[in-house]
Order: structure tokens, then C-alpha cells, then sequence
């Protein structure tokens, strides 16, 4: 038999394509995740002798000098936001103005306003998206004069806007060698960095920007002091009412976003009877005196919810249009909050305006809107001067009588000691989860409210992926991470994500709202979760509020009590007994030195062309042999001979698209889990008997992957060859890095194929996985 048999039934096919050689070793930029690209997911190779500039700009995402001889290269990108109106004046979309008329307009607006000499004006497409791109040239004088030249790239998705700017400088005497230089761009550094320009979208998660507003201060707020956000991008507008404090607006096409912060000099005793406050008039009262009050031929109230506003008294409600209302003109959608203050009624609008003949773009635009905008801005509502609770008329919750539970002896926690409190009122549950320990409930009204305890193991690494420790990722890589583990559950939103500490514990603090669905029965759920570290034990402590989707005002009105009092009070309990004990199991554990029975040697891919400029690096075991030729997309593949059965471990780069990677990883825009491991099924089955397969969504090192195990069967040279291998596949932007470990023999000796890949996996294969690292 041969050794390399092992490559014959190794993956075959699939998503393959032929190698590119770059010019130069590049590396990639990618925006996602980064706060300065406002959203805006994309990918850029560079040069990787480019040097960080000293003079980099706060908002720049990459500021990059090329140093040479006599001149000096350099590459800048920004990321703007963009009003939608005008678009058609600048740059080459449906139903701009003429080629000439818009370079004319260009000239004036970014060349003459700014005592810039324009040349070179034309329209380009990037991957895809419209784009501008022009030369510009300047000259200093001084003792030491400098000539410079630059070509600006700006190319338009949806309403952000990338700035590129690729420039050569040097010395007055030597501006024959600067424009020689320039005139290679395209053929060099910055032609190659446009062409790998990819552009995924706009993270759903991120977009739009919020910034901070703070009415304290301004006239028209009546002395009330109130912060939110509000969209970075939109234009504010000193237009409104004299009741007016903060008015932005963002016009998309046919539609126009708008928030208005108002304070109405309304007497608090005379707006009293429209709020749940006690001795105001029942709840179907109050609401037909709203009615009457907002009411109109144009718009009517579809929905009235009582809640509470960071401690205060208020109401939702949404307007909508009257169908076979005007037949003419604009009409509008919102939703809107009135909260009762002691100095005015504040009232914050979140609408959308639109044709009367554009209500589909108008309820479209409303959807997005309500989630991305209109949740945000009315969350982050708070008061610098609210009355104390017992004089804002809300209802209080009532003081709990706390109880204590101890984790001593219980199977679960292990040697894990710790305690919390909870009201002695609420119900006790037996767990319904095998790692649960305490499940608590109370029930009011139509609303459930549910805390529970739990805890399961995790491993040092794998903490570093959610906790803010050292040596672990950054929040933003984090957060991203989570998000990436979370976007795939059915109307989840995010609403904060903090790090704590607990008892000197590294914890974090998840906000999260979402329409859960078992069966037949459908919850909307608000919820914070506390997470903590402790000695190699991942401790859940999570506070649960949940009724039907038509009760979400009330949900967030129970929560928002339920967060004032119940949290602090059982959140703030948590104590841990034995940490000192918990850090020496950790200590011994982690002590010991993993099973390895071959001494191992690095592979690393940086310029290998198999690579596919991929900067990876991983190691495998020294003594096996090495194959001379492998295949197109193998970077590195040896196997080791076993008697009759054969050892193999491969590593695999593949040259990617987006729609390629949405059909295997759990990306934005990815194709249902079903579909995507039926993908992976038809991708490892080429010219074999798939008998066994299974493949599980994970995070590798922050990056999406997905580990799958598989047994196959094919005939070769004769005989019936049955292999059994574990393949991780993880995302590299326009790459996938595959690494598998498989252990092949006659199918007559499955068994032993099976012992021996056990065996495999634990001391060659899993200590190559874990050492798989992408050089930054």
C-alpha cells in the first residue's frame, strides 16, 4: 500500500480555483466590527512592507506609508456617512445627471472649492458599486519645496461612502521621478489594492452610528434634562415647533426618517390623568383621552401601552395612516413616547413620511426603522433630574424577603462553592436543564418573570472569547463574536454587552431582547444575563421577563421594575467561597503537558503560492513524511504508515467568494444551517461513500469555523478503503483554510481504523488544530 493512498480519498473538488500571484506580499484589511467604518463590511489586500504613518488622521481606518529612495508612496482610507440626496449629482447611479454636467459639478464642489487642481475626472464601478475617481496635485514652497500627486478613489454603497486616496511625494527637483512613479498606479500598489476591493454590506448590528444628545441647557427644553441618542448620519435641523428641542431627519430615496425631541409646557397635574399613576382613571379611560387628543381624518392609534422611562411614567403608542385617507400629499408612520415629567410633558417621535402613493416603501422603511432606530433612541432615554421613585406616582415593587443558596454538595457545581439570594416569594422549579441549578418564578398578571442559576465547564481559551482577561480578545472582537453566535436566532436584538467584575471575578453583563418560539406558543423575552469566569466554570445567573408579543410594552414595564430592584438585589449576592482553591485545580490542570508523540515541526504558509496569500502558520508532526507534489489547493500534507493503515494530515487553502463562504460558515446573509451542511455533505462526497457525518457551527480564534467528523468508503487499487477523518474549516475572508486529520485502511478493519484515529486525534491532530494561527 501506498503511503500517500491517504491523498485519494482526501477532499476533492468543490469551490476550487487557480492560484493568483501577487506582485508584492500583501495582507488584508478587513472593516468588519471597526467602529470607524460605520458598518460598512469590506476587504482590502495592501502591500505588507506598508509602514503605519505617524501623522495618521483620528479617523482614518488605515493611514500607510510606502518609503522609497527619493519618493514616498502612501495609502488612506476613510469610511463617511452620506445623505442619499444627491447622489445622482456626483456619481454614476440610476437616474443621475449627465457624465459631463456631474464632472463639472464634481470639480467645483471638491477642486476649485478647495483651491484644488482636478484632472483626470472619471466614473469607475468597484466590485460592483459606483465610484468617482480623480488626480489632484500640489506643490509647497519653503527652503525644502515638496511635490505631491494623488489619485482619489470614492465609491458609494448605500449611504456610506469610502474614501481611498493613493499619493506620491518627494522633493521639488525630483518631480520627474514622482510622476514616473504615479503613472505606474494602476499596474502597481494602488490598482492592486482596488481590485481586491470586496464589499459584504452593512452589519445589521451596527448601522446606523449613534451619537449622544443631552438637552440640559437648551430653551425649549423647559428646564427638563434628558439624554439620548440619535443616527450620526442624519441632518439636524433647527426647524420645529418653539416645543421643539432636537429634530433629525435622513431622506432614503422615496421616504424620509425623522426624530423629533419635544417639552410641552403641560401642567403635571393636568397630564396626570393620562398616565398609570395612581388615582389616574382607568386604563380604557386614559386611552380614549388620548384618542381623542392625537385622533385625526389622516392618522389614526393602532396601538396604546403603558411603560416606564427610566423610572417614569409614559406611554407608547403607534400612529398609522388611514387607508383611502388623502389621496394626495405625504403621510406618516411612527411611534411615539410620552413620558410624565414634573417640569412638561416630553414627547419623543420616530416617524416615517412618504407619497400617500408610496406606503409600501413607507411600511418597508417603517420596519427597518422601528428596530434599528426607534428602539435605540427610546432606551437610552434618562433623566439627570427625575423625581425620587415614591414621588413620581409609578407603582413600586415591593420589598422581597431574601433567601440563600448554596452550591455546596450539589453535582452540578462540583467543587465550585458559591452563593446568591433570591426573594423567598417566587416559586421554586426543579431545573429542567442538566446544568441548571436553582429555576425561580413569579408570575403577575399575563407576565412571567424567571431567574435561574447554572453553570457548565469551560476552558481557559475558550473564556478568553467572552471575558475581558488578560490576553483574551478585545470587547469589540467579543462582542462581534457573540453576535455572530446570536444573529442566526429568530428576532434577537442586542442591547448592551458590559465587562464586570463580580467578587473579583471576570464577568460580563448581556442585554438582549427576543421573540422566543417552542411549539405553538410564541414569548417575547426581555432579559440580562450575568456571566462569570470562575475556575474554569462558566456560572449563569439570568433574569428572565416574558409574556405573548402583544404584551411587549408590558414585559418592558415589569422589566424595568424587575431591574431597579430584583437584579441589584440577586445579581449583587453572588459570592464565591473557594477561589483559592478553584485557581490551584486550574494551576495543576493546566500544568500538565498535552500527550504529543511525535516531536513537531511549523509550517508556515507566508509566500508559499499554494497559500493563496493566506498568513497562516500551524505545526505537524516532524517525522512523517512529506508529500513532493501535493494538489493545487494543499499547502502542506504528510501521513505516517501504520502496518496497513495510514496516518494523514493535510492543510488546505481555497480561493472563496461571498457566496461560497455564506454556504458553509454562519456569516451575515448566510444560507439556512440545513442548507449549508448539505453543501458541506456534497463538498466532501466526490468519488465517496459518505457513511457518517456530522458538522458543528464554532469560533475559531474570534474567526467563524465549522468542525465536522466523517467516515467514508471508496474502492481503490482494487480494495474497499474505509477512512475516518475530522476536518476544520475556518474563514478567511476571500479564503478557507481547511486542515484535516483522517486515518485510512481496508474496510474490513473499521475498527481498528477507528481506534487508531482516536488515537490520531489526541496526539497528533488536536494539538495541530489548537496551533493553527493567522499572523496579523
Amino acid at each position: 500500500m501506498k503511503v500517500f493512498l491517504v491523498r485519494a480519498l482526501l477532499l476533492a473538488g468543490g469551490l476550487m480555483s487557480s492560484v493568483v500571484f501577487a506582485q508584492e506580499p500583501v495582507t488584508w484589511l478587513d472593516t468588519t466590527g471597526n467602529p470607524l467604518a460605520k458598518g460598512l463590511q469590506m476587504r482590502m489586500s495592501y502591500p505588507l512592507r506598508g509602514q503605519p504613518s505617524d501623522s495618521r488622521d483620528k479617523d482614518e481606518i488605515l493611514s500607510l506609508n510606502f518609503p522609497g529612495k527619493e519618493v514616498l508612496e502612501s495609502l488612506e482610507m476613510k469610511v463617511y456617512l452620506m445623505d442619499s440626496r444627491g447622489m445622482g449629482d456626483i456619481f454614476p447611479v440610476k437616474g443621475a445627471k449627465d457624465r459631463k454636467t456631474r464632472h463639472a459639478y464634481i470639480k467645483k464642489i471638491w477642486g476649485d472649492a478647495h483651491q484644488k487642481n482636478l484632472s483626470s475626472i472619471q466614473d469607475r464601478f468597484v466590485d460592483g458599486q459606483p465610484a468617482i475617481q480623480f488626480d489632484e496635485s500640489f506643490s509647497t514652497g519653503g527652503d525644502r519645496p515638496v511635490y505631491l500627486v494623488r489619485r482619489v478613489l470614492r465609491i458609494i454603497y448605500q449611504d456610506r461612502l469610502v474614501d481611498l486616496a493613493y499619493s506620491v511625494g518627494g522633493r521639488a527637483e525630483n518631480r520627474n521621478l514622482v510622476d514616473a512613479v504615479f503613472a505606474q498606479a494602476e499596474g502597481g500598489l494602488f490598482g492592486q489594492s482596488v481590485g481586491s476591493i470586496r464589499i459584504a454590506g452593512i452589519e445589521s448590528s451596527v448601522a446606523p452610528v449613534m451619537t449622544g444628545f443631552d438637552s440640559t441647557g437648551h430653551p425649549q427644553a423647559k428646564g427638563v434634562e434628558v439624554k439620548l441618542v440619535y443616527p450620526e448620519s442624519w441632518q439636524l435641523s433647527l426647524k420645529g415647533t418653539k416645543n421643539t428641542v432636537l429634530f433629525a431627519s435622513m431622506h432614503r430615496g422615496a421616504v424620509t426618517e425623522k426624530l423629533n425631541l419635544a417639552v410641552y409646557a403641560a401642567p403635571p397635574d393636568e397630564t396626570k390623568a393620562l398616565f398609570d399613576i395612581k388615582g389616574s382613571p382607568a386604563k380604557k379611560v386614559r386611552q380614549q383621552k388620548w384618542q381623542k387628543m392625537l385622533e385625526s381624518p389622516e392618522k389614526r392609534i393602532s396601538l396604546i401601552d403603558d411603560v416606564t422611562v427610566d423610572g417614569l411614567p409614559a406611554v407608547l403608542m403607534e400612529k398609522v395612516p388611514v387607508e383611502g385617507g388623502k389621496a394626495m400629499g405625504r403621510v406618516t408612520k411612527s411611534r411615539e413616547m410620552f413620558i410624565h415629567h414634573p417640569k412638561g410633558l416630553v414627547a419623543v417621535t420616530c416617524a416615517v413620511t412618504a407619497n400617500n402613493g408610496n406606503r409600501k416603501e413607507l411600511e418597508k422603511a417603517f420596519s427597518v426603522m422601528e428596530k434599528g432606530v426607534c428602539r435605540p433612541v427610546f432606551d437610552s432615554l434618562v433623566f439627570a433630574d427625575k423625581p425620587p421613585p415614591e414621588a413620581s406616582g409609578a407603582a413600586q415593587p415591593n420589598a422581597e424577603t431574601m433567601t440563600l443558596f448554596d452550591t455546596a454538595g450539589h453535582p452540578v457545581a462540583g467543587m465550585a462553592h458559591l452563593q446568591v439570594r433570591y426573594p423567598k416569594s417566587w416559586q421554586s422549579h426543579p431545573p429542567h436543564e442538566k446544568d441548571g441549578l436553582l429555576e425561580l418564578t413569579r408570575r403577575q398578571d399575563n407576565v412571567l418573570e424567571m431567574m435561574e442559576l447554572k453553570m457548565a465547564d469551560l476552558s481557559q481559551e475558550d473564556a478568553a472569547s467572552i471575558f475581558g482577561m488578560e490576553g483574551g480578545l478585545s470587547q469589540k472582537t467579543r462582542l462581534e463574536v457573540a453576535r455572530k453566535y446570536m444573529k442566526d436566532m429568530r428576532d434577537i436584538r442586542v442591547v448592551s454587552l458590559k465587562d464586570v467584575t463580580v467578587d473579583g471575578q471576570p464577568a460580563t453583563v448581556w442585554d438582549f431582547e427576543k421573540v422566543h418560539a417552542t411549539g405553538k406558543v410564541t414569548l417575547f423575552v426581555r432579559a440580562k444575563v450575568l456571566m462569570v469566569y470562575y475556575g474554569e466554570k462558566l456560572v449563569f445567573l439570568n433574569y428572565m421577563v416574558g409574556s405573548k408579543p402583544e404584551n411587549r410594552a408590558a414585559v418592558l414595564k415589569q422589566f424595568a421594575q424587575g431591574e431597579r430592584s430584583i437584579v441589584p438585589a440577586c445579581f449583587g449576592s453572588l459570592r464565591f467561597l473557594n477561589k483559592a482553591e478553584m485557581a490551584k485545580q486550574v494551576k495543576e490542570k493546566n500544568r500538565k503537558a498535552p500527550v504529543v508523540s511525535n516531536a513537531f515541526s511549523l509550517v508556515d504558509a507566508t509566500g508559499n503560492p499554494q497559500a493563496k496569500n493566506a498568513r497562516i502558520r500551524l505545526l505537524m508532526p516532524a517525522g512523517w513524511e512529506s508529500n513532493p507534489s501535493p494538489a493545487q489547493d494543499t499547502v502542506e500534507e504528510r501521513a505516517s504508515p501504520d502496518g496497513l493503515l495510514v496516518k494523514g494530515i493535510t492543510l488546505n487553502v481555497y480561493k472563496m467568494d461571498d457566496a461560497a463562504n455564506r454556504s458553509i460558515f454562519a456569516l451575515k446573509g448566510a444560507l439556512p444551517e440545513k442548507e449549508r451542511r448539505a453543501h458541506l455533505r456534497k463538498l466532501y462526497q466526490p468519488g465517496l461513500t459518505l457513511l457518517g457525518f456530522d458538522a458543528q457551527d464554532t469560533v475559531f480564534k474570534g474567526r467563524p469555523a465549522v468542525l465536522s467528523d466523517l467516515a467514508v468508503s471508496r474502492s481503490a487499487g482494487g480494495m474497499q478503503m474505509y477512512m475516518k477523518s475530522r476536518v476544520l474549516e475556518v474563514y478567511d475572508g476571500e479564503r478557507r483554510i481547511t486542515v484535516l486529520c483522517s486515518t485510512v485502511g481496508p474496510e474490513e478493519m473499521k475498527k481498528e481504523v477507528d481506534a487508531l484515529q482516536v488515537e490520531n486525534l489526541e496526539k497528533n491532530c488536536n494539538p495541530m488544530f489548537e496551533s493553527l494561527e493567522f499572523v496579523e
